[in-house]
């Protein structure tokens, strides 16, 4: 029976961690949004890696231009532009006025928000715990076989436990997208915040997240 219990636990936590997918926690659109289906939109993925901004620059360039929308990914138009938190708004206007200069009114930026870890405990007894709660007791061999009523009793087995200790870690992507050709906070277009649980492998975070990101847009 114990083991019976071992291999449902274990079953528990196939079952948990293998149909991890990327899903929408939180999304808003704007009603200039479907605007920027007529506009040449650049990909930016913010990465501490360059061969993963990259990577997730192509798929989802990809998969925009799949749907008719004119889309470029930085690496491919700006190569020498890098990821730089520390840049000034001076700095931030003069790339605006380059990318509207190219003909780029779209961009759309992406980036690995955070990741939490959570440890969570299962707990199973072993069989002869399930028939025997600790505050029960069995009737002795003697009382069962001689005397049904006799007060004679042993106490129940300890219950032994077994227990398995689950790491699970989700990691939460955002895409925001700007239409440049709009003035002041209304360039601000879209906000898509997504997450996904132990995914199998990195492929297939890029493939459900850059499917999402592409979801959002329908052209005209």
């Amino acid at each position: 029976m114990k083991k019976v219990n071992q291999l449902l636990m274990f079953s528990c936590v196939i079952l948990l961690t293998s149909c991890a997918s990327v899903k929408v926690e939180d999304s808003w659109k704007s009603d200039d949004f479907s605007s920027l289906t007529d506009e040449k939109i650049i990909v930016v993925s913010k990465a501490k890696k360059e061969d993963v901004s990259k990577m997730y620059e192509t798929a989802i360039a990809n998969r925009l231009r799949a749907k008719g929308i004119d889309a470029i990914e930085r690496h491919v138009k700006y190569p020498s532009l890098t990821d730089n938190d520390g840049q000034t708004q001076e700095e931030i206007d003069q790339l605006v006025e380059q990318f509207k200069k190219d003909g780029i009114n779209g961009v759309l930026v992406t980036a690995l928000k955070d990741v939490k870890v959570k440890k969570k405990i299962i707990k199973s007894d072993d069989g002869m715990s399930n028939l025997a709660p600790k505050e029960k007791s069995f009737i002795s061999f003697r009382a069962y076989n001689f005397d049904v009523n006799s007060q004679q009793k042993i106490a129940a087995p300890p219950a032994r436990k077994d227990a398995i200790a689950l790491r699970s870690k989700t990691y939460f992507l955002e895409a925001v997208t700007y239409n440049l050709s709009l003035k002041g906070d209304q360039k601000l277009v879209g906000i898509l915040q997504t997450d996904v649980t132990d995914p199998e492998s990195a492929d297939k975070v890029l493939e459900g997240f850059s499917k999402l990101v592409a979801k959002q847009f329908k052209k005209n």
